[in-house]
């Protein structure tokens, strides 16, 4: 993995022709993933007491529902969406997430360099558990102390700690770095490409947000069967757009 300066465009666009020779691998693996993490949430949600609902009290008095944002490097990592909204179910999915993150990390690395990559990826890659489940971990402590400063703060907060440290995964990945050290190396590259991590990082979340048009405006008005049909076709473009901004990363 290179540390110089990079375009944002130019690695977007070589992405997605790495990503054409091996998209069916990696949906294949995203899949996995999600059918892992859906049991899981699945028995999570059985053996698991229901979490208590938190409430704030609004501008107009009213109480509103409060939930805990978990700041995440990847927007559009596979897996890293939480399986049970309490704090045990919390560290779990983070755990279980963990043992495979290193593997779609490896796949952007070595998809970057034009070289092979297999489904067999999935599970080789489980002695990077560790210091990713650890940034999973700081990351969830920051989150709960960054909502106690107020919702205009942690935002700021979070699009801060998003750019700042978007490279962590590469460098525990490719450099075999621990947590701490991938965060002030992920730092160094990130502050002189300021610029062009943010359109890294804003394209990944206009993409995400573009395919999913169609489910947010038809979902409702479509039968069951095309909803499921709609919404599975929806997936497999998210998961394309994250096979691609994980390789442009």
């Amino acid at each position: 993995m290179q540390v110089d300066e990079f375009q944002a465009w130019p690695a977007i666009t070589e992405a997605w022709q790495r990503v054409r020779g091996a998209r069916l691998t990696y949906l294949g693996m995203a899949a996995t993933l999600f059918i892992i993490m859906f049991l899981l949430g699945s028995l999570l949600n059985f053996v698991l007491p229901a979490p208590a609902a938190e409430f704030t009290t609004g501008p107009d008095g009213e109480l509103m529902r409060s939930s805990t944002t978990i700041i995440t490097r990847d927007a559009w990592m596979p897996g890293s969406f939480t399986a049970h909204n309490s704090l045990i179910g919390t560290l779990i999915s983070a755990l279980v997430a963990a043992l495979f993150t290193g593997s779609f990390t490896a796949y952007a690395l070595r998809r970057a360099q034009g070289l092979d990559v297999s489904y067999a990826m999935l599970t080789k890659y489980l002695r990077y558990a560790l210091p990713i489940f650890m940034l999973a971990l700081a990351s969830y402590l920051a989150s709960m102390l960054l909502e106690a400063l107020g919702p205009m703060l942690a935002t700021m907060m979070f699009f801060a700690g998003t750019v700042a440290f978007a490279f962590t995964h590469m460098f525990v990945v490719d450099r075999d770095l621990g947590a701490l050290q991938a965060l002030e190396a992920s730092l160094r590259v990130v502050s002189r490409n300021v610029w062009q991590t943010l359109v890294l990082l804003l394209t990944g979340g206009v993409l995400t947000f573009a395919v999913a048009i169609p489910i947010i405006i038809f979902g409702g008005l479509l039968p069951v069967i095309g909803g499921v049909v709609l919404g599975l076709a929806i997936a497999l473009a998210v998961a394309l757009v994250q096979a691609l901004m994980l390789v442009a990363t």
